[in-house]
């Protein structure tokens, strides 16, 4: 990190802090008036009318415009799983090329065997043959149409570093794919798993002009706790 410090959050009552992409979503409103006057129900006036959508049933001479809101596809949050191998690899990929670059997966070695890597982290998630610093932890992907676009990381308990930077909870989106509410998506399915697993106080960090991971996070019920700053990790 290059750092001023890190931000923190509460989500009802859990403290929290974030890492991420911002979740920008539009919605589209239907047309109750013609343009120009509007109309007191006089029988020389024109009615109020709803515009109809593009092609057959719009009314000449109106503004056309689709009424309602485009719906995006559907977002699983789930473990990695062997038949995800090709869309894995990609989203690894990507990140590497992103600037500036961000490890999507711990301790993935591309030549390795993927089936042996997916069981490892299902054995991290159950506190088994953990790396020196490592606390259990489980890892997800968010999964699109079959086309992985992010993953969570969901760390079971905190030790010392943990506490003052890394959080509970870390997540990113592949580049091609920010910007359609994933990270929201991911954020606020993890936080039911969160409480099965009795993680009462929820902690997410982020860097201070972190703006998007700050809309994640206040999006999904954080609340801002506090602002810190670690000179000796810049």
């Amino acid at each position: 990190m290059k750092g001023s410090g890190d931000q923190g959050w509460t989500f009802d009552g859990a403290a929290q802090k974030r890492h991420g992409d911002s979740d920008r979503e539009s919605s589209e409103r239907q047309l109750r008036h013609p343009p120009g006057k509007v109309t007191d129900g006089r029988p020389n006036q024109r009615p109020n009318r709803t515009v109809a959508p593009l092609g057959r049933g719009a009314t000449s001479g109106w503004p056309r415009r689709w009424a309602g809101k485009m719906k995006m596809p559907r977002l699983e949050l789930r473990p990695l799983q062997v038949e995800d191998e090709l869309s894995f690899r990609k989203a690894v990929d990507e990140f590497r090329h992103d600037t500036p670059p961000w490890e999507f997966a711990f301790q993935y070695d591309h030549l390795g065997n993927f089936s042996e890597y997916v069981n490892k982290l299902e054995n991290w998630s159950h506190g088994l043959e953990l790396p020196g610093n490592f606390v259990p932890n489980s890892f997800y992907v968010g999964v699109v149409d079959g086309l992985i676009v992010g993953r969570l990381s969901l760390r079971h308990c905190l030790n010392n570093w943990l506490r003052r930077i890394g959080g509970h909870i870390g997540y990113g989106v592949i580049p091609t794919q920010r910007k359609r509410g994933y990270a929201t998506d991911m954020l606020r399915q993890v936080l039911p798993i969160c409480a099965k697993l009795r993680i009462e106080n929820v902690l997410l960090t982020c860097d201070v002009d972190n703006i998007g991971s700050r809309q994640v996070i206040e999006k999904c019920g954080g609340v801002l706790d506090k602002i810190t700053d670690y000179p000796d990790l810049a």
